[in-house]
C-alpha cells in the first residue's frame, strides 16, 4: 500500500510540473536546404529567465552538433563545436549564418519544403520542441548576406 502511495505522488508531482510553462520562446527556425551532407539549422530565442541551449536532437538527422563560427587572426573562418550557448532574459540567443547554429549531422535527405521536429536541450527549461522549415540556402542568410564575408556567405549556401 506505501508502495502505491508514494507512486501515485510522484505521478501527481510529475503531472502538475508538466503544465508548467518553460518561459522559452522560439521564432524564426528554419533550415537551409542541404548542399552537402549536413544543414545548418537557425533561430532565435527568448527567455523570461537566464538558461543555456545544451543541444538539440531530431530524427531527420544523425545527430545534432552546436557550432559557433569565429574568424581566426590570418583571416580565415572556421566553425568551432561548441558546449552550450547561454540566453539571458534581457539578450535572446540568435543563430544565424556567420554566428552561432546547430549543425544537423546527415540530413541530405531534406529538401527544400519539408518541415522538421528539432527538439532543443535546455539546462533549466529541459526539452522544448521546434518546427524548422527547409528554405531555399540562399534564404536562410536574408539581410546577413551582404554584410557578411564572401568566404562566409559561400559557406552558408
Amino acid at each position: 500500500m506505501r508502495r502505491r502511495v508514494i507512486l501515485v505522488t510522484a505521478m501527481l508531482i510529475s503531472a502538475c510540473g508538466a503544465g508548467e510553462t518553460t518561459g522559452i520562446a522560439i521564432s524564426d527556425a528554419r533550415l537551409g536546404e542541404p548542399t552537402g551532407p549536413n544543414a545548418a539549422l537557425y533561430l532565435t530565442v527568448t527567455t523570461d529567465a537566464a538558461d543555456r541551449l545544451l543541444g538539440a536532437s531530431t530524427d531527420a538527422a544523425a545527430s545534432v552538433e552546436l557550432h559557433e563560427t569565429t574568424s581566426n587572426d590570418d583571416g580565415t573562418v572556421s566553425m568551432q563545436p561548441a558546449a552550450g550557448f547561454d540566453v539571458a532574459p534581457d539578450e535572446p540567443l540568435v543563430l544565424e549564418p556567420g554566428g552561432k547554429h546547430a549543425m544537423l549531422i546527415d540530413a541530405d535527405r531534406l529538401a527544400r519544403g519539408d518541415s522538421v521536429e528539432v527538439v532543443l536541450v535546455f539546462e533549466s527549461a529541459g526539452e522544448v520542441s521546434v518546427t524548422a522549415d527547409v528554405v531555399d540556402p540562399q534564404d536562410v542568410l536574408g539581410a546577413e548576406r551582404s554584410t557578411m564575408s564572401p568566404e562566409l556567405s559561400e559557406r552558408g549556401r
